[in-house]
């Protein structure tokens, strides 16, 4: 019992002050109130509800687990809430007003109390947060002075700072959490990638609906991002779909350059249909429009999610990769997922899984790429 009142007016003493701190035998904790008064975590921020008699015995059970970064403790309840989140400065993303509501009301107790947010380690300053390893960082996908800028793409990552990083952090409105992409810093804009296809040391044939979804490969090599992704992305901002295309053809080196604007690819229920005007051309006008209109509207095809409109056949097996695939129109006049060929390896033996895009009038009836990169710039 004494033992309780000691910590109890330990907790008085220190919590008088703003910036008041509760110190265990391995953490340092400060009483956080930046987001104002009676401000509490969300209810998605916290993991663990544990009882506790005091701020300190809070900081002692967060202490000593390594993934609590910040608690809530309600003295009325005695009530400690545990949290993987340090919030710095983006109050609105990690926290709200307190309403009995928010939590689960203990039995025998009524709604209402003052809540008190503490959080793990020194104060860092300008919106930073404690990293593991005790430096101050900003969070993730933000950056900039007081890290008050969240980049929703790579342009963001190029327009706000001087990062030349290959792989970084973004998180889109329409995302729920970060998520990391490749971006290709330009003289004069960043590309958000989607698709790089160079090396060769990713297989993206024979891959089912999961794989496509998701992303595979490694960000900064050759990967597939992930549709689901992708629809993030394309509902945020209004985009240009672009390709970049290199192939020896007759053993002469040449790139192509295709762009689509205003691309938009749907959610996973409608099967991540694509949307996108005609292509402006290329700096090789033999190239055909993959997309438009044969693809206009179609769902994504996989090697085990058929959405081709073609029952007799399933366009992913014949072509290699997933794709959105049409069957009643050939399947499609390009194939970027399908087998790479290797730099030097000229025009291909024409089989239907090889990398291809097809071409109108002079020269070869298609190009046959050794490097594929899908991206997108804001329009």
């Amino acid at each position: 019992m004494l033992w309780r009142v000691s910590m109890l007016a330990l907790l008085v003493v220190r919590a008088s002050a703003a910036d008041s701190v509760v110190k265990t035998a391995g953490s340092e904790f400060h009483h956080f109130v930046d987001c104002g008064a009676n401000m509490v975590l969300k209810a998605e921020n916290r993991y663990r509800e544990v009882s506790a008699q005091s701020a300190l015995h809070c900081a002692m059970l967060c202490g000593a687990d390594a993934a609590c970064r910040s608690f809530d403790y309600h003295p009325l309840w005695e009530r400690c809430f545990l949290s993987s989140v340090s919030v710095g400065l983006h109050c609105d993303l990690y926290m709200v007003p307190f309403d009995p509501n928010h939590y689960p009301i203990p039995p025998g107790f009524t709604g209402g109390g003052e809540v008190q947010h503490y959080e793990k380690g020194p104060r860092c300053m300008e919106g930073k947060q404690l990293q593991p390893d005790g430096t101050c960082q900003c969070p993730r996908a933000f950056d900039g002075p007081h890290c008050k800028y969240r980049m929703q793409d790579c342009s963001d990552w190029y327009n706000f700072t001087t990062s030349d990083e290959v792989v970084q952090w973004i998180w889109p409105l329409t995302s729920n959490s970060p998520f990391q992409v490749m971006c290709d810093m330009m003289m004069y804009r960043a590309r958000t990638v989607l698709m790089q296809r160079r090396d060769g040391d990713v297989g993206f044939q024979g891959r089912g609906w999961a794989d496509y979804s998701e992303g595979f490969g490694s960000l900064g090599g050759d990967h597939w991002l992930g549709l689901r992704y992708m629809h993030l992305l394309t509902t945020n901002r209004q985009y240009q779909l672009r390709f970049t295309i290199k192939a020896n053809n007759s053993q002469s080196p040449t790139v192509y350059y295709v762009m689509h604007s205003d691309v938009h690819i749907g959610n996973e229920s409608a099967g991540f249909p694509l949307s996108v005007l005609p292509m402006k051309g290329s700096n090789n006008s033999t190239l055909l429009d993959c997309l438009h209109p044969d693809l206009l509207h179609i769902p994504f095809t996989t090697a085990d999610v058929d959405n081709d409109l073609d029952d007799t056949q399933t366009c992913s097996l014949l072509f290699g990769g997933g794709w959105w695939f049409n069957g009643t129109a050939g399947c499609s006049v390009c194939n970027p997922t399908g087998r790479l060929m290797v730099e030097g390896g000229g025009g291909g033996s024409g089989a239907a899984d090889e990398v291809f895009w097809a071409t109108s009038g002079g020269g070869a009836v298609f190009v046959v790429p050794y490097s594929v990169i899908m991206f997108l710039v804001p329009e």
